[in-house]
């Protein structure tokens, strides 16, 4: 067989590939990165066709340079790809300068590719002096994706994205067996340069888990609705559009079921509003009759009238706003969704239990009012059940660190989770209260909810209390992927 034979047919493999995934998958991050592997990939394997096919040293040389342009690009969009993998926020903006820097040596001296030798299957790209700063480039980077793959299984709960990770992981695996070529450019073995196809091993490997797992499915936010609709009608049969239609229902009947739950305390709050302004309204009322008529006494009523108004129009607008099916996606202060939670909540929790907001007003997020709201309405109710005494506390915190994803922190001194449920709270229909009381899709919701938010979720508890920890990105392409 020629030479040229084997980077062709891999070069056809990758155009097959690209050809035959890339149209319906483009929508997904970690896809588009993976189509920059593809393109170093062509562009190196391509050089070498026409590298094993020269007969010119002079020309070898030079096709061996352009091929090094795909070959050192490779390390830049292997970390894009994984950091999209493994939703890796920050930036290493040091890495295109280091590539720039590589291409500028590589075209315009022998430091990066010193020349070419010819072997029994053709010419060869033989290293300089600087080669071994691209290997220790590749084993940096290549290194750097293994630890961050496992730092990221060691707190993935998501089943899909545990098998998404460990995909990326074994294809990088593969990818160091590529290393076999370097032997070939630094004159230690002069066989043919199988490593190559290490490279064409992990698209292959990633490509076969997108098609068969649809695995990266996961990691496309969809920012419109209009764009949800049009997946659900190219993927799911008539029987399964019944089934989304269905599932969609109970959970707005759910988020209608945890009103009603709360109806009672919310009634409670209006009454005692409407109780503050009829009192001050006697008061002016008698004052005008007896023609005495105090200023500091008028200003006080007014200003309990004014309050209570302002109370009673929160306290609707929570109820509109968490009431809606289909809430739009923007720039929303977490403070206020967090009053709006403590507003519906508070007429439960009465006097004995004490919901504390302190989150930071400053701090904003692009995220969905009404189905955050419904999150903390949510923990809110789970800690006022928890309390089993006068005098409990529920506190809602939240911390940034720089420009990182924002951390609410959702405390509370009740008994905690018992034991026994603790591993399957997340589930749907799992509930330690009483059947009157819970329906057992609360904390689902939750979950569900943080997920499309593309955030996690997890707790800690015991019999001092419950501490539920939410991680929420702020970044505008993260958005909120709406529900059917």
């Amino acid at each position: 067989m020629e030479s040229y034979v084997l980077p062709l047919v891999t070069v056809s493999i990758v155009i097959a590939i690209v050809t035959i995934i890339a149209p319906a998958r483009l929508h997904v991050t970690s896809f588009r990165m993976l189509l920059l592997v593809c393109i170093a990939t062509l562009w190196w394997h391509g050089a070498w066709v026409f590298l094993f096919l020269s007969d010119s040293e002079t020309e070898a040389k030079t096709i061996a340079r352009i091929g090094h342009v795909g070959i050192l690009f490779l390390p830049v969009a292997y970390r894009l790809y994984y950091k999209s993998l493994f939703g890796i926020e920050r930036h290493e903006r040091w890495m295109p300068f280091l590539y720039i820097a590589l291409v500028t040596l590589l075209l315009t001296t022998d430091f990066i590719v010193a020349g070419v030798e010819r072997h029994p299957w053709g010419f060869y790209p033989v290293a300089g002096p600087l080669h071994s700063a691209f290997i220790v480039f590749v084993g940096f980077v290549l290194l750097r994706c293994f630890v961050d793959g496992a730092l990221t299984l060691r707190t993935e709960s998501d089943p899909l994205k545990v098998r998404v990770i460990r995909v990326g992981l074994v294809g990088c695996a593969v990818f160091v067996l590529g290393s076999y070529d370097f032997l070939v450019n630094y004159g230690v073995i002069s066989t043919y340069p199988f490593g190559f196809l290490s490279s064409i091993a992990f698209i292959i490997i990633n490509a076969y888990g997108l098609i068969q797992f649809d695995l990266f499915k996961q990691a496309a936010k969809i920012r419109t609705v209009e764009e949800t609709s049009k997946i659900l009608e190219a993927t799911v049969s008539s029987q399964d559009k019944d089934i989304v239609a269905l599932r969609a229902t109970v959970i707005h009947r759910e988020k209608l079921a945890t009103l009603g739950m709360l109806s009672a305390g919310v009634a409670h709050q209006l009454g005692n509003t409407l109780n503050v302004i009829s009192t001050s309204a006697i008061v002016i009322d008698r004052m005008f009759k007896r023609d005495a008529i105090n200023a500091t006494s008028l200003r006080e009523c007014i200003d309990r009238i004014k309050d209570s108004l302002n109370l009673s129009k929160d306290i609707i607008a929570s109820l509109n706003s968490i009431g809606r099916e289909n809430d739009s996606f923007r720039m929303n202060s977490l403070r206020r969704i967090v009053d709006a939670a403590v507003i519906l909540t508070k007429g439960k929790a009465l006097e004995s239990v004490a919901i504390r907001n302190e989150v930071h007003p400053d701090l904003e997020l692009h995220c969905s009012s009404s189905s955050l709201t419904q999150v903390f309405m949510n923990l809110f109710s789970n800690a006022v059940d928890a309390m089993s005494r006068s005098n409990g506390t529920v506190t809602a915190t939240a911390y940034r660190e720089g420009s990182g994803p924002v951390i609410v922190k959702v405390s509370d001194n009740g008994s905690g989770i018992p034991e026994g449920v603790r591993d399957r709270v997340f589930e749907a229909f799992v509930t330690s209260k009483d059947e009157t009381k819970g329906t057992g899709l609360g904390l689902y919701l939750v979950k569900r909810e943080i997920d499309l938010h593309g955030g996690k979720i997890w707790f800690d508890s015991d019999e001092n209390g419950t501490r539920f920890f939410i991680e929420l990105p702020t970044r505008e392409d993260l958005k909120w992927q709406q529900s059917s």
